[in-house]
């Protein structure tokens, strides 16, 4: 897990300097987040998925953010064609089990250094589940930050669906 963490930061930061102009511009944005979504909970909300879903976190995208509300944009959900096949999310969260922000934000901070952000979603029954997971940046230095959000949409407890 935590390899393939690294090489995803490590692949967020080519693609931001190699995109960079020289001289840039102030950017209207505070940070980034590289944005993980687990691919049952988008595909058990309001809108079903075509395809089945297998056990993996997806890279949903990077995204700028603000310290502020509201966000830059609501791009909705990413095309499937995008997904990305990591690791399992770490054996201290028990998939199909319910569990708190706290949990996942502590397990996550156990193996990056950094605290993220969680965001709930509601599946068509209407219980809350783990939606996605955020790892923020830093706009200028892109290293790795404590996310200055900690939750989206979430009151604990929260489900962890089973792919």
């Amino acid at each position: 897990m935590k390899m393939n963490l690294l090489l995803l930061f490590l692949a967020a930061l080519v693609v931001r300097a190699s995109s960079q102009p020289p001289n840039p511009l102030p950017l209207p944005y505070d940070y980034y987040s590289l944005v993980f979504q687990w691919a049952k909970s988008v595909c058990n909300g309001r809108i079903p998925c075509t395809k089945p879903t297998f056990p993996a976190f997806t890279v949903h995208g990077l995204w700028p953010q603000r310290y502020h509300f509201p966000p830059l944009d609501d791009c909705g959900l990413y095309p499937q064609s995008t997904q990305f096949n990591n690791a399992s999310f770490p054996e201290t969260l028990l998939c199909g089990n319910p569990t708190t922000v706290g949990a996942v934000r502590t397990t996550i901070h156990a193996s990056t250094g950094f605290w993220p952000t969680v965001q709930c979603n509601r599946n068509r029954t209407g219980t809350l589940q783990l939606f996605q997971i955020y790892l923020c940046f830093n706009k200028i230095t892109n290293v790795p930050m404590d996310c200055p959000v900690v939750q989206k949409g979430c009151i604990n407890p929260i489900d962890y669906p089973r792919p």
